[in-house]
């Protein structure tokens, strides 16, 4: 019988050179499939994650200046006056007057005294007949710092309000300094009216004030104290005859029996402001 003899020295354990290659390919290839895969849900987390965080920016994004923004006013030339100011002491300007129109509503005149463009005394005014729905919501700074930029100046410094009594209510007043861009700092006060500080049925008042008034950047001389200043500028406003307003005339006929006020010369002279007023729209005081 013929027998074959076969050469092969490796353990029968081992296995042949080309199974070990295919074994190591199938390897390989696994592993690089499983990178592949981490890699794809790893970009794929970090992309939400992305996508997540600006999310969250857009939306914390235009909070801040939706809170902060300003009702769009429009100058309106051809408006009816429907106030007079009388001019406060050392105003050698005469004042500029503008009414502005909101849509959807609303009315605002703009009194402003002296030169904008100077360091002399300056005054500026903002009456709003209806008063406004949120003009206490924001913070007194906030709207001194409207006003002032409305004339180009900025808010150096600006203390705790305090009550200010007028002819027309109760205020609330703070000292403060404005600053002209390339000018000197002027010191000033501002103002505006607070609903319901003066008396219970003053939350409906239909008159919304609100304004500061400077002294020059280099005074001389005496002089009032600002807020009295301040309280004369807000008892010198006027409802012009004819306006067709039964509020406002109410309220300004109420605010001629008012004596308590800041201003000096104001508080003296209300015996004859009534009595000048009676005649001007032909009243007799013996008939009330």
């Amino acid at each position: 019988m013929a027998h074959l003899a076969v050469d092969d020295d490796r353990p029968a354990t081992e296995v042949p050179t080309r199974s070990r290659r295919r074994g190591g390919g199938r390897t390989i290839g696994s592993g690089l499939t499983r990178l592949i895969a981490v890699a794809a849900l790893g970009a794929i987390a970090f992309g939400c994650l992305i996508a997540f965080y600006g999310q969250e920016q857009e939306g914390a994004g235009p909070a801040g200046p939706r809170i902060a923004a300003r009702p769009e006013w429009t100058a309106n030339g051809a408006a009816p006056p429907m106030f007079r100011v009388e001019a406060p002491d050392g105003a050698a300007e005469p004042p500029s007057h503008e009414v502005r129109l909101r849509r959807g509503g609303g009315r605002q005149d703009i009194f402003v005294f002296g030169d904008v463009n100077g360091d002399g005394p300056l005054a500026r005014l903002a009456l709003n007949p209806r008063g406004e729905a949120n003009a206490s919501a924001s913070p007194f700074f906030v709207v001194l710092a409207r006003m002032a930029a409305d004339v180009g100046r900025s808010v150096a410094f600006a203390a705790q309000p305090a009550a200010l009594l007028t002819r027309l209510g109760v205020f609330e007043a703070a000292e403060a300094s404005l600053r002209r861009s390339g000018g000197g700092a002027s010191k000033c006060v501002g103002f505006r009216y607070v609903p319901g500080a003066g008396a219970p049925d003053d939350a409906g008042a239909p008159l919304a004030v609100a304004g500061f008034i400077c002294a020059g950047s280099d005074p001389g001389g005496a002089a009032p104290s600002l807020q009295e200043s301040a309280a004369c500028l807000i008892d010198g406003i006027e409802l012009l005859p004819g306006v067709d307003d039964p509020a406002l005339a109410a309220a300004f006929a109420e605010r001629d029996l008012r004596q308590t006020t800041a201003c000096v010369d104001h508080a003296m002279d209300t015996g004859a402001r009534i009595l000048r007023k009676s005649l001007d729209r032909g009243f007799s005081l013996s008939a009330r």
